[in-house]
């Protein structure tokens, strides 16, 4: 049994239904009626009205905060995207790599500046957490996420951790499929080495299922996703829920799909969860279009009722 008191635990004793806002529309308002009639209370925001959540004035955020106390909901975590568009290594080629995920980028100097920014509307929001990235990965190199990476990336964001620190902010690392670690093995390796109450992992399980195994340590690709969770659920300050479904022979084989419709065993990952005390957010983030984000909710509202 994992020690409980390691694990994120939040109000309430049960695991929290959360929801990144965004998912349904960029029309904040729009998006917060929409889950306030499916009797839930807990956002995450990344995006809205055409915005990273770390680029809103002092106005927006008013009124971010004033449709939040109307439609009853509290956020847990800004999903930021600092430090994803920013070079690990000096000479680290970049693409974007989706036309419609909004990112920030610029400098070392630049993402600081935003992680204050985030950090000052997390203050305002009453948000105990803001998600972070491991740096996307380059296109001018195979491998990724070996020790010397791992160590690069732990000099980079000590200064964002310590400001964390500073300012009682958790900062969440994810495990992304365009980043330098996709498998939450991986992003727990970087959080153990930065060892900061403040630094913990946004476990996707999703990503770590279609992370590519071509570019990643051979460490790393032992295990089965429970298995995974097993190892890591220590670190595991909050979730990430969407599912996959792999189709052999496309060029981009892993498909979002409705959650329950893909290959990722949420039955056994909320089990897991559940009985090590586990009692942080679940945030939904299925990527499938409004009635399939719906759809997802709906079903991951009726798998916690299983536990």
């Amino acid at each position: 049994m994992i020690e409980v008191s390691r694990v994120s635990c939040e109000r309430g004793k049960t695991m929290n239904p959360c929801i990144i806002t965004d998912q349904i529309s960029q029309d904040f308002e729009f998006a917060l009626n929409a889950i306030s009639e499916e009797g839930v209370h807990r956002i995450e925001i990344h995006s809205l009205w055409g915005k990273t959540i770390e680029e809103l004035d002092d106005a927006t955020v008013e009124k971010v905060k004033n449709l939040m106390n109307f439609y009853g909901m509290s956020v847990t975590c800004l999903a930021s995207t600092l430090f994803m568009m920013l070079p690990l290594h000096d000479d680290d080629v970049l693409t974007d790599f989706s036309p419609t995920f909004k990112v920030i980028k610029g400098d070392l100097a630049t993402h600081m500046k935003y992680l204050q920014r985030a950090i000052d509307i997390a203050h305002k929001l009453d948000c105990p957490r803001i998600r972070v990235f491991p740096f996307r990965a380059p296109e001018n190199r195979k491998m990724l996420g070996d020790k010397f990476d791992i160590e690069a990336m732990a000099i980079l964001l000590t200064p964002a951790v310590r400001l964390a620190e500073r300012e009682n902010i958790t900062l969440v690392v994810e495990n992304c499929p365009y980043s330098h670690l996709p498998k939450g093995k991986m992003t727990a390796d970087l959080v153990k080495r930065i060892d900061s109450p403040n630094f913990r992992l946004l476990y996707d399980p999703a990503n770590s299922y279609r992370a590519n195994i071509v570019r990643i340590p051979f460490r790393y690709l032992e295990g089965s996703l429970v298995e995974e969770l097993r190892l890591i659920l220590p670190w595991v300050d909050h979730l990430h829920i969407k599912d996959y479904h792999y189709v052999d022979g496309l060029t981009k084989p892993y498909l979002h799909v409705p959650l329950g419709k893909g290959e990722v065993p949420y039955a056994q990952l909320l089990r897991i969860l559940h009985d090590n005390g586990y009692t942080g957010a679940l945030s939904c983030e299925p990527e499938v279009g409004f009635e399939g984000t719906m759809e997802s909710l709906n079903t991951l509202r009726k798998l916690l009722r299983t536990l």
